[in-house]
């Protein structure tokens, strides 16, 4: 595999994930993050200031 089919791959990937973000979809994006209590996901308000959600269980819940 040639490093323009590794960068195809990676960019085919975040686009993928991200697509399922835009789309609501938790089960899709689901396929795309390490379900643990080690993951992560920062969010940012203009007015409330940032917000973290620790663990994969958080997450789910926060987005359904």
């Amino acid at each position: 595999m040639s490093a323009e089919d590794d960068k195809d791959a990676v960019l085919a990937v975040l686009e993928a994930e991200t697509a399922a973000f835009l789309r609501r979809d938790m089960d899709a994006l689901a396929e795309h993050w390490v379900q643990s209590p080690q993951s992560r996901r920062m969010l940012s308000y203009p007015h409330l200031g940032v917000k973290v959600l620790e663990g994969w269980d958080a997450i789910d819940a926060h987005h359904r």
